[in-house]
């Protein structure tokens, strides 16, 4: 590897192959190496924390901007460690000639989402870039959280047999940013999936406890990306993902798979077969997931397979690359 490809930050199998050879080389030690959404910090109570950028193009798309991303996105790598999330700090770097007016409205989108998740922005940083040194805007998010006392989540606790479930449609996100990026004309209902998840993941773990094994969210790469990267086998059943109208037409236009999309608003959840109905209504009490479905369960071994509605296996595979660079 002479160069950093635009393919290393696409989640898929490159993104790892860049974090396993080259970043844990450097950096590597026991919390940053297991590689979850957020490292656990001797406290007490525990802490949370996590960090992220946002590079998305274009900043502002249908259902939100790259503020909403910001907040949304360190939210949810919080909540689905199991922690309650608390505090962030955000950094903007601003590319001279941004209008006011747009950093308003992202600032603006940044505000009411972290009042939405009940979260407070305690501190940051800005700095400019001359002309043409930066794309508009980049921010960075970093997020504190408390874990709830009976949180137990992790993919190491993950036995044959658990259900899947997945907590909404899938691909909305990247349909609705290519849409507008590429300004493709596609008329369908297409909008960002953006939602903070904190809500939804503290009731599954305050009613269900240990009975919820593992959580992620469904970012770059989509749900492929994220069954692969568990190292643990799976049967996920298509018939039961779920997917609107308008993904599956932006799909079928451009010749995408809506599984290696990302999503913004989405995560899935392990839990014990036992747990599945009542974690399935919990999921669908909230909003954000009222389309959540039992889509598979774990089995042993390290493969993903997608069973098709006649009943026939493929295994499968997470994205090589990214479907759409910046997506967030």
């Amino acid at each position: 590897m002479e160069t950093i490809k635009i393919s290393h930050g696409s989640g898929g199998q490159q993104s790892a192959e860049l974090i396993k050879n080259l970043i844990l080389k450097y950096f590597g030690n026991p919390l940053l190496s297991r590689l979850e959404d957020a490292a656990l910090l001797k406290a007490a109570p525990q802490i949370a924390f996590t960090t992220d950028s946002f590079v998305v193009d274009p900043i502002s798309f249908p259902g939100g901007n790259i503020g909403d991303l910001a907040v949304c996105g360190t939210v949810n790598d919080l909540a689905v460690r199991g922690a309650q999330p608390k505090y962030l700090s955000v950094s903007f770097i601003l590319e001279e000639g941004l209008s006011i007016a747009d950093f308003k409205k992202i600032l603006a989108a940044m505000k009411a989402r972290a009042k939405e998740a009940g979260v407070i922005i305690v501190a940051g940083d800005t700095k400019v870039t001359p002309r043409g040194k930066c794309d508009k805007i980049f921010i960075n998010t970093s997020g504190i959280g408390f874990m709830l006392g009976n949180a137990n989540i992790g993919a190491a606790n993950i036995r044959a047999g658990d259900a899947v479930i997945v907590s909404g449609e899938l691909g909305e996100h990247s349909a609705a940013v290519m849409n507008t990026r590429h300004k493709l004309g596609i008329k369908a209902n297409l909008k960002t999936d953006s939602a903070p998840l904190n809500k939804i993941t503290t009731a599954l773990i305050k009613t269900l406890g240990s009975d919820v094994k593992m959580m992620r969210d469904i970012t770059r790469g989509g749900l492929s990306s994220v069954l692969n990267e568990l190292a643990v086998g799976f049967e996920i059943f298509e018939n039961q993902i779920p997917l609107s109208q308008s993904v599956r037409a932006a799909c079928e236009l451009l010749g995408l798979d809506a599984l290696d999309m990302a999503n913004e608003g989405k995560f899935i959840a392990v839990v014990k077969p036992r747990s599945a109905k009542r974690a399935l209504k919990i999921i669908r009490a909230n909003k954000y997931g009222k389309d959540a479905r039992i889509i598979g369960r774990a089995i042993k071994g390290g493969k993903v397979f997608l069973v098709t509605p006649l009943g026939v296996k493929r295994v499968l595979r997470a994205p090589l690359g990214e479907v759409l660079p910046r997506i967030c």
